[in-house]
């Protein structure tokens, strides 16, 4: 579900490229239409997807916590009473919200960190084949990428060039 997610987290840069490249350059409303009408199913779809993924999320959070918080009250009412009050009362309630980190963690903003996180690889290649097309249509030469400075510079330093020194 996370590769449909980021795969048309691209409609939006693909768009305006569109609209940059077909409809200003040659003034056409009907493509700039077609071009919109498919950018809103593709955003209605897109958030469709995202709570789709959201709810499958917050049931696995449920079923974690349902899960592990059942193995620990069996593990507490299994111990001996000499021991339960041994402790003091916050050391057994730190267990309890020790679920709910691991809960948190597992379906959360972290969770969803790493089913997303490889998707930036991806994102780049797009933007390197995107940016390669546009200068073999253009003439321009090889070797450059005019997409970040930064960017330019880090493949420059790999290569060995130095045309970002001055």
């Amino acid at each position: 579900m996370s590769f449909f997610v980021n795969l048309l987290a691209l409609a939006v840069p693909v768009f305006t490229l569109q609209v940059y490249d077909r409809v200003i350059a040659s003034a056409g409303i009907s493509t700039l239409w077609g071009l919109a009408i498919g950018m809103i199913f593709v955003i209605i779809f897109d958030y469709i997807l995202r709570m789709a993924r959201s709810r499958i999320m917050q049931s696995v959070a449920l079923r974690v916590c349902v899960l592990v918080g059942q193995r620990l009250f069996d593990k507490l009412m299994g111990l001996p009473l000499h021991m339960l009050e041994s402790k003091p009362v916050n050391h057994w309630q730190s267990l309890f919200r020790d679920v709910y980190v691991v809960r948190n963690t597992l379906s959360g903003a972290s969770a969803l960190l790493v089913a997303d996180l490889p998707f930036a690889v991806v994102f780049l290649g797009v933007i390197l084949v995107i940016v390669q097309t546009d200068k073999n249509y253009l003439g321009e030469e090889e070797g450059s990428l005019p997409i970040v400075p930064g960017m330019q510079a880090t493949v420059d330093i790999h290569t060995g060039k130095r045309s970002w020194t001055t």
